[in-house]
């Protein structure tokens, strides 16, 4: 199992068209990737109003050899398949 975090703090006055964005355009793009089997989205509150993320307990890949595809290889540590 693999799992990737994603989180962004949007600018006031800007949440609106970022919403419009992870949930019409990331979120799709995300689900479509080969291998993914769960993605779990966490969108702003009134306490943390700005705040978006697209978590991991969420994105769970079943096979090593997908997930390199969805990051373009750029993240700090890709699984080999000695320690898939």
């Amino acid at each position: 199992m693999i799992t990737r975090f994603f989180s962004a703090i949007v600018h006031d006055g800007k949440q609106e068209e970022f919403l419009k964005f992870f949930l019409g355009t990331m979120l799709p793009i995300v689900k479509s990737q080969d291998g993914l089997e769960y993605v779990s989205v966490g969108l702003p509150h009134e306490v943390f109003p700005a705040e978006f993320s697209m978590t991991g307990s969420g994105a769970i890949w079943t096979r090593c050899g997908a997930f390199p595809a969805t990051t373009g290889g750029k993240q700090s540590f890709i699984p080999t398949k000695n320690t898939c």
